[in-house]
């Protein structure tokens, strides 16, 4: 993935409604009307949420006569999990220890 995608989809969660909305869709597909009533907020507000992760690949939705039911897409969100684990996992030196070194040294 490259890093302007990685960096989008960090933008995508720095929302916390949409953050809610991923841990809702854990439990399973919803609308949006239920999503907005358990969000607290509108459901055009919902809608645009829902828009910018499913722009993302991390939600699909599925039409079942008049309503849209949302879901979450497994395979986009293990690519998210495995960029978290590359971005925070690091081999590098903390300033802390760079630091502790230095004073040892001199």
């Amino acid at each position: 993935m490259k890093p302007k995608e990685i960096a989008e989809l960090f933008k995508a969660l720095s929302a916390e409604k949409r953050v809610e909305i991923i841990e809702m869709l854990k439990e399973g597909p919803c609308c949006v009307g239920a999503m907005a009533k358990k969000l607290s907020i509108s459901e055009p507000a919902t809608s645009q949420h829902l828009r910018i992760l499913k722009s993302l690949g991390l939600v699909d939705d599925r039409r079942d006569g008049c309503n849209i039911h949302y879901c979450l897409c497994p395979e986009k969100l293990g690519e998210l999990s495995d960029i978290f684990v590359i971005v925070c996992s690091c081999n590098a030196k903390s300033c802390v220890e760079e630091e502790e070194e230095e004073k040892e040294k001199g």
